[in-house]
């Protein structure tokens, strides 16, 4: 098959161009779909992260705070157990009663603020790189659709201007047609009426003689 050139050569490049258009649209919407239900169950399991934590630290803070305001005279009116010298541990004293428990608790509390932090920095991380992926992605989307509609727009002119040009060819073709049988029509007649021409040429001189001995 013989390549295609000018006008349907055109064409044809712009209906490709056009199907290829069509696809990258088809693709990016299709991998921003996907993206963004991805992004959406991040969300979700963040947020569900956030609330516990935070809720685990509303508690702990409440509960570790009333061991400080825990009256410690109280605390050490314990029973003394068989085979004890004392009721108070051993460690009491260095650890200056409940504190031991206030202090491992603030530790606690600190590594779950500290986990709250990084989750609430990578929501919001999350966050953001779902608006810069929805921002280039309608970006994209809007020169893509301003580019369709321009070749949409190249293709009917060039598809309009073939057919132009294919009228104006079959009317050339019409004239040509006709051209050619007026041609032969007159060729015909001619031949029809060449003897009676002949004879009147081939008797013209000897009729201009007879009428020059009449006018004597």
């Amino acid at each position: 098959e013989k390549p295609k050139t000018g006008l349907l050569a055109m064409i044809e490049t712009t209906d490709t161009e056009l199907q290829e258009n069509a696809q990258n649209q088809k693709e990016e919407t299709k991998e921003r779909t996907e993206d963004n239900l991805v992004y959406q169950a991040n969300i979700a399991d963040l947020t569900e992260a956030r609330e516990l934590l935070s809720a685990a630290i509303k508690v702990l803070t409440k509960y570790y705070d009333s061991l400080d305001k825990y009256d410690k005279e109280e605390a050490e009116e314990v029973k003394v157990l068989p085979g004890e010298d004392e009721a108070r541990p051993e460690t009491w004293e260095s650890e200056k009663g409940y504190q031991g428990q206030s202090g491992a608790g603030t530790k606690v509390i600190e590594l779950l603020t500290f986990t709250l932090e990084n989750t609430e920095k990578e929501e919001k991380t999350a966050h953001e790189d779902e608006m810069s992926a929805q921002h280039a992605f309608e970006d994209s989307m809007t020169k893509l659709t301003e580019e369709e509609r321009e070749l949409q727009e190249s293709l009917a002119k060039l598809k309009k201007t073939l057919a132009e040009k294919q009228a104006e060819l079959l009317e050339s073709q019409k004239s040509l047609k006709e051209t050619i049988a007026v041609k032969e029509a007159a060729e015909a007649y001619l031949l029809k009426i060449k003897p009676g021409c002949d004879f009147i040429t081939e008797n013209y001189d000897k009729r201009e003689e007879h009428r020059a001995a009449e006018s004597k």
